[in-house]
């Protein structure tokens, strides 16, 4: 914005745009697109399309652009229904950033052209790198697939990486392999005849050939890492046997699907990058944790695969033991493996932690099914006894988990004639409900249930607010939210009522003062009238509550003392 403007640029036309600051990124873009990028006020969309470049996290968007046909001047056809500019905008940049990313791959090098500019192999790498890129940025596979460039691309690749030797950066590494991934992709892709590279793109000759040529791409990905993590370990005097059918077994399993050729990739580029006798180490490690899968235990291996090469876990070896204690415990529910797994991959439960709390198998499996369980939220809890905030928050959460867990335990007393047959159910509408429980009389007859683990001065408070709105008074930000989650409420028992369901039932505390009880029942009657109320002691709800505190090692006092 302060320097002068140069000239009008044609739409169609490619830029460069340099982003300066501690990570330089260099993008390749046409005029419309970067004007995209720039007026959508959707700041996390400019975030994906161009921020992460640089560690070729788009990677993936790169291989998936190569079956995209050229962005046209005009908008797509769903932007077009939208019917109103914000939105034709943000269909507009989410075309866009999987588009853009087609030059990801080689883009990345430019983040490291100084450090390939050493030496004479690096330079004659660039030479050629740049054909490449014009090729790329404009689009024209065809000349990238048959003209040779892509072969020289990865012969010179090699050679540059050789000329540089221990002094190549990781990141350098990582930039060039996948460069040269994507070119051999390309070359299986055309070989077998899986795909064809035409003037206009590259056209796949099978349903569901995308994710084909994104599935090859990070098994050829991983491949190259796995030879490279075999050398090492032969290099340094150790045997390699076991580590090499180890790394042959997971490559025979990415071709089976995209989320085990990812696993394949993470852990070979995880085992090329730790010293050989720890990459001997973790690779033993990981066939003793595809060994010890059990049943339904075994769908989580890709996701704890995945995550034991991601370059942010500290130790790799630390936490395969502990993915295998989830895998091959004899005690866990498939559910809860099932949904821990899920949470360590996204690194939303530290495993390690929670092996080290007090909870018992039961209580761990009913915590553990729950999608919605806080594990961080409870670490961090255990971690900081002072920080009140985040006691408090805790409480309350682990107030609403030991209502769902008595609502369970004692389904057949508060539901007479039901078995609790769902948990955790999406419902026609969309709406997630607690629970479900079907008939046992034979008839197939249905109920959702939601459960609702607030005590009577959280229930008077958020009616009073829904009192309020409703009188159109002008709340504070907590009446706001507490109004807003009656307001979700409400959604999740109307849907829950639809055929062929049942009323659903609404569970509560016992202990609810007289106004406050008439509160509510007023409050269901005008808005949900076909509610059935079931009510838990509180009693009980306190007790359990105390007893999941002790366990994960949380203070009981929190009037300021030391606990």
């Amino acid at each position: 914005d302060e320097l002068p403007r140069s000239r009008a640029l044609h739409p169609l036309e490619w830029v460069r745009v340099e982003v300066h600051g501690p990570r330089p990124r260099t993008h390749l873009m046409t005029a419309m697109e970067l004007a995209l990028l720039a007026s959508t006020p959707d700041t996390s969309l400019i975030w994906s399309a161009v921020s992460r470049v640089s560690e070729l996290h788009l990677v993936y968007g790169a291989v998936s652009a190569l079956t995209t046909a050229p962005l046209s001047p005009g908008l797509p056809a769903s932007a077009a229904q939208g019917g109103t500019l914000a939105g034709a905008r943000t269909a507009a940049v989410r075309l866009f950033v999987g588009r853009i990313s087609l030059v990801a791959v080689l883009a990345g090098v430019d983040t490291y052209r100084d450090e390939l500019s050493r030496t004479p192999e690096g330079r004659a790498f660039l030479a050629v790198h740049d054909l490449a890129l014009v090729a790329l940025a404009g689009r024209d596979i065809h000349t990238l697939a048959t003209s040779g460039i892509g072969r020289e691309l990865v012969h010179r690749g090699r050679l540059a990486l050789s000329a540089a030797g221990a002094r190549a950066s990781s990141g350098l590494r990582e930039s060039m392999e996948s460069v040269q991934a994507l070119v051999k992709t390309l070359e299986r892709m055309l070989a077998e005849g899986k795909a064809v590279a035409t003037p206009d793109g590259l056209r796949l000759s099978l349903p569901g050939g995308a994710e084909a040529f994104k599935q090859a791409f990070f098994a050829i990905r991983g491949e190259m890492a796995a030879a490279r993590a075999l050398g090492g370990i032969r290099g340094a005097g150790l045997a390699a046997e076991e580590a090499e059918k180890t790394l042959e077994a997971l490559k025979r399993l990415a071709a089976e699907s995209r989320e085990m050729a990812l696993a394949y990739g993470a852990v070979a580029r995880r085992a090329a990058a730790l010293p050989a006798d720890k990459a001997q180490a973790y690779l033993a490690a990981v066939e003793s944790l595809r060994a010890s899968a059990r049943g339904a235990a075994k769908t989580t291996l890709p996701g704890l695969l995945h995550r034991s090469g991601a370059p942010s876990l500290k130790d790799p070896l630390a936490f395969m033991k502990e993915a295998e204690w989830l895998v091959s415990h004899p005690e866990l529910d498939a559910e809860a493996v099932v949904q821990l797994a899920r949470k360590t991959f996204r690194g939303r439960v530290d495993l390690g932690w929670l092996r080290s709390t007090g909870l018992t198998m039961e209580d761990l499996n009913a915590m553990a099914r729950n999608e919605k369980t806080a594990w961080r939220l409870f670490q961090q809890a255990t971690a900081e006894p002072s920080n009140l905030t985040v006691q408090l928050r805790a409480r309350e959460q682990l107030r609403g988990i030991a209502v769902e867990m008595l609502t369970e335990r004692n389904a057949q007393r508060l539901f007479p004639g039901f078995r609790l047959t769902g948990r955790q159910v999406r419902m026609a509408g969309g709406h997630v409900i607690d629970d479900v429980v079907t008939a046992m009389t034979g008839s197939k007859l249905q109920h959702g249930v939601e459960v609702k683990g607030w005590n009577d001065s959280r229930w008077r408070q958020a009616l009073d607010a829904w009192q309020a709105r409703q009188g159109g008074a002008r709340l504070n930000e907590n009446q706001a939210v507490l109004a807003k989650q009656l307001e979700r409420l409400l959604d999740q028992l109307t849907d829950a009522a639809t055929a062929p369901r049942g009323p659903p039932f609404l569970v509560v505390t016992d202990k609810l003062s007289r106004p406050t009880r008439n509160k509510l029942t007023t409050f269901l009657d005008e808005n949900s009238p076909n509610v059935l109320l079931i009510h838990i002691e509180e009693a009980k709800i306190l007790e359990l509550t105390k007893h999941l505190r002790a366990a994960l090692k949380l203070p009981e006092d929190l009037s300021g003392g030391t606990p």
